[in-house]
């Protein structure tokens, strides 16, 4: 595996949609990751990565003798997924996140996100989600 092609700086955007790229831009100069990563969606970047998260720990790779293809992963207890509480839907509208979810305007928590992300944020590597996929789709492209 080379070391650019996952774990080194990977800066070229592999689209030419300036919307997606901009916003991009703008969640690596709020979270100031040490690296982004386009993922091309290739066989070899998935193998890549198999193989990072092998060497890290994160994955355990199982008999592929038997099990071809299977990995083990174990949830770290200090995983996101485990603090809910911190966990928010951003949209205009309050009743558009649903009842059981917390709430915050997007322009709210872009201000509040701007004074706790950087010291905490500073060389990780965030993972962002997509939940309405028709949206981003309509938004950018």
């Amino acid at each position: 595996m080379q070391d650019d092609s996952v774990r080194g700086k990977s800066t070229v955007p592999n689209t030419t949609n300036a919307a997606a790229i901009a916003w991009i831009e703008e969640q690596v100069r709020l979270c100031r990751p040490d690296r982004v990563h386009w993922c091309d969606g290739s066989e070899l970047e998935k193998e890549q990565l198999y193989d990072l998260a092998v060497s890290e720990g994160v994955l355990i790779r199982l008999n592929q003798e038997k099990l071809p293809g299977c990995y083990y992963h174990r949830s770290n207890p200090n995983d996101v997924a485990r603090v809910e509480h911190c966990t928010y839907i951003c949209t205009e509208l309050e009743e558009d996140a649903g009842p059981i979810n917390n709430w915050a305007k997007p322009a709210e928590m872009r201000q509040r996100l701007r004074t706790v992300l950087p010291p905490q944020w500073v060389s990780r590597s965030p993972h962002w989600g997509v939940v309405n996929l028709e949206q981003f789709v309509a938004t950018f492209g």
